[in-house]
């Protein structure tokens, strides 16, 4: 930034009432890059905010990750055991298992350092929120990788699979052609069941 600094103050000193307009038109031509918002002219990292947005495939995932360590703590598996799902072996489509990495984004699930490259997954202390009814934030805001914000607008897993049923219902009302219809999955979820968890984070039970 010294550059631009340095040419603004020289430009103002030669000319006191020089205008803004003439000022940033001239940066632009000096500096390639200069007010384009994609891009930073100073070190050239991207600008970029990627906007991740909970959706119906990422409840799903959630639920079958659920859904499977309830079955193991059935078996008596204990539930910190429990809560270390293998998604290779998951019983979900494969657009389902494909959003591990968003659901990690949006707080989700996460896998643990020592777990790189095995497969597992666990369901955060915002997993569990989800399945037990609670709101969650409906986005969240990524820069290179870094959370910079989630969003004050919230969402539940019953609305997710609710905007799914309303449109299938919509189709098949006007009887148009239905690509995937996913309600078998989520028809018997009910919030109550889930407030028995409460969830994992850095090996503590919350």
């Amino acid at each position: 930034m010294k550059p631009v600094i340095e040419k603004v103050i020289e430009i103002v000193k030669e000319n006191p009432n020089v205008e803004y307009g003439y000022i940033h038109a001239y940066l632009t031509r000096a500096f390639p890059g200069y007010g384009k918002p994609e891009k930073c002219f100073n070190c050239n990292r991207s600008m970029k905010i990627t906007v991740y947005e909970a959706d119906l495939l990422d409840a799903l995932l959630i639920l079958a990750m659920g859904r499977e360590i309830r079955m193991s703590m059935a078996k008596g598996v204990p539930f910190t055991e429990a809560n270390k799902v293998h998604l290779p072996t998951l019983e979900a489509t494969n657009a389902t298992l494909k959003r591990n990495t968003k659901c990690d984004y949006l707080g989700l699930v996460k896998q643990p350092e020592n777990w790189r490259g095995t497969g597992y997954w666990l369901l955060t202390g915002w997993g569990w929120k989800a399945l037990r009814g609670d709101s969650i934030p409906a986005n969240v805001k990524y820069w290179e990788g870094h959370l910079i914000e989630r969003s004050q607008e919230t969402t539940t897993l019953t609305e997710m699979f609710g905007k799914h049923r309303t449109l299938i219902e919509n189709a098949i009302q006007k009887q148009k052609e239905i690509k995937v219809d996913h309600r078998a999955k989520f028809d018997e979820y009910n919030p109550s069941e889930w407030s028995e968890f409460g969830g994992y984070i850095n090996g503590q039970l919350l």
